[in-house]
């Protein structure tokens, strides 16, 4: 009996004292036990009682809640919260959801060409902005969600959504409750645009740019592997990073306090085969000639970040990959090609004949 303590009593008998050690009575679900007078008969009470982790299941000896439960993982950047089925509590994060954001100013979609779709201004994801104008024959390959909220009323401000012609969304439109222009010069997939202001993407796109801001922070913080210092690439010259091998291990942060890339200017990043993200904080500028190219050897877009402290600027015919996220203005040349996804604290406008394609940084 493990209740009690035997042991002889100088008379010659053994004796058996109750103790209070701990004990198992072979119940998951009455909590911890206890020993009381000489029997396992003290217990803690219900095992399962915080979130996530509240229903007990004696069978399995778990306090698991059901894949799907609500429950609040504690982030404000996160919306959805729900139980995952193993005691844990999961937000949804959106940031990477979007291609392109700027919900404290304007994205401007340049324009197209008709009857050349390969011509074509295009988004392949979706944009989230305050205000969003779509130029001629313009695309957007999933929703377009402005935040604006004046009235819908076209006397009360500026559109929230200017649609010009021949435009085409592939998903929803929503507003913050902005008025849209030009609606009847839009193919709109997933009609009709909702201007109620109640859309859940506008949530949505809020949390992804609290999400993106909070981990600019963190990122900014971490302690750097590479410091270029000023990076300046010449006209029709190619320029590594690293100079020789690969990057190192896991994520790799690169600090640069400029980079400026000439005429047909190559700056290449060469990922190792343990090279996780690569992080590169600009401190000032980010400008590219035409048409300049950063490419990506050994790496995914979804795994390259540039975060700029200055001015994004390319110009025509620039070729990239990653996704850039700029204090300050974005602003993407003609006939240029971003294989990744575009931020802005400000201003993002891509010129006539620009392709983004839908490949944002997975590490949000």
């Amino acid at each position: 009996n493990v209740c009690t303590d035997d042991q002889c009593n100088g008379l010659g008998t053994c004796v058996h004292p109750p103790n209070a050690a701990g004990c198992d009575d072979r119940l998951f679900c009455n909590g911890t036990d206890t020993c009381s007078a000489g029997s396992c008969s003290v217990h803690g009470g219900d095992p399962c009682t915080s979130q996530c982790n509240s229903l007990c299941t004696e069978a399995t000896d778990s306090c698991f809640d059901p894949a799907g439960t609500t429950c609040n993982d504690g982030d404000a950047c996160t919306g959805n919260d729900s139980c995952n089925g193993a005691g844990l509590c999961r937000g949804q994060i959106y940031t990477a959801s979007f291609t392109i954001f700027s919900a404290n100013d304007a994205v401007t979609v340049g324009q197209g060409s008709r009857g050349t779709p390969t011509q074509a201004t295009a988004v392949g994801g979706n944009i989230c902005a305050r205000e969003i104008k779509m130029k001629l024959f313009s695309q957007v390959g999933g929703d377009v969600v402005a935040l604006r909220s004046t009235p819908v009323a076209p006397t009360s401000g500026p559109p929230a959504i200017l649609f010009q012609k021949s435009n085409v969304v592939a998903g929803r439109c929503a507003t913050g409750g902005g008025w849209i222009k030009g609606l009847e010069n839009a193919s709109i997939a997933l009609p009709p645009c909702d201007t109620s202001g109640t859309a859940p993407r506008l949530n949505e796109c809020t949390l992804a740019v609290c999400r993106a801001s909070n981990v600019r922070s963190l990122l900014q913080s971490l302690p750097v592997d590479l410091d270029l210092g000023s990076v300046g690439v010449g006209r029709a010259v190619s320029q590594r990073i690293p100079a020789s091998g690969t990057l190192g291990t896991g994520r790799v942060v690169i600090d640069a306090s400029k980079i400026q890339l000439a005429n047909r200017a190559t700056l290449t990043l060469v990922g190792g085969p343990s090279t996780t993200q690569v992080i590169v904080r600009v401190a000032g500028r980010l400008r590219l000639g035409r048409p300049a190219s950063i490419v990506l050897e050994g790496l995914q877009p979804q795994q390259v970040l540039f975060l700029v402290d200055g001015t994004v600027y390319m110009h025509s015919y620039a070729d990239v990959s990653g996704t850039f996220y700029s204090t300050e203005n974005v602003t993407v040349g003609f006939s240029s090609h971003v294989a990744g996804a575009l931020i802005s604290d400000k201003s993002v406008t891509l010129g006539n004949f620009v392709r983004v394609d839908d490949l944002p940084f997975a590490g949000w």
